[in-house]
């Protein structure tokens, strides 16, 4: 037997999507993070996020990064346990959607927690380089940039103008 949709859940977690972006950008524009804290050094990457994400968790990142990471927190397990909700419900149509939407929630929240580490956006910068990457190895779909520093659109280059 299948049952109704989850859409209370859901608009809740909307909702604090919309709350976690806004305070993304708050802290993206008006905290700085400390260099070195507790989980900014270290070795293994797991130990050292988790070590981070106590460090934010405890204030010690000031009262916004709490909050940016306490409701990050949430809406990883949120989003996990709708998903799996779903599944045991086995309702029509939410399956895929929750299960895509839990997959980029949680690899969101471990982007955040190696920003805390690192202080390094990765996957901006690799999503970046990925779509660079991307326009030179499709032909051009992308600018392409010769030796003289100069962008030239790939229709250019395929017509010889350049």
């Amino acid at each position: 037997m299948r049952s109704a949709p989850p859409r209370p859940q859901a608009i809740a977690l909307l909702i604090a999507f919309g709350v976690q972006f806004a305070l993304g950008m708050l802290l993206n524009l008006f905290v700085q993070l400390p260099k070195t804290h507790p989980g900014s050094t270290g070795g293994e990457y797991f130990s050292r996020s988790f070590t981070s994400l106590g460090w934010a968790l405890s204030g010690g990142g000031g009262p916004w990064l709490f909050v940016h990471a306490g409701l990050g927190l949430l809406l990883a397990l949120g989003t996990l346990a709708l998903f799996i909700g779903c599944l045991a419900r086995r309702v029509r149509g939410w399956r895929w959607l929750t299960g895509v939407t839990a997959l980029f929630t949680v690899g969101a929240f471990f982007n955040g927690m190696s920003f805390v580490d690192y202080g390094e956006d990765f996957q901006l910068r690799d999503h970046g380089r990925l779509l660079a990457d991307r326009g030179d190895a499709a032909g051009g779909g992308g600018r392409a940039i010769p030796p003289s520093g100069r962008p030239v659109h790939p229709l250019a280059v395929r017509w010889g103008a350049a």
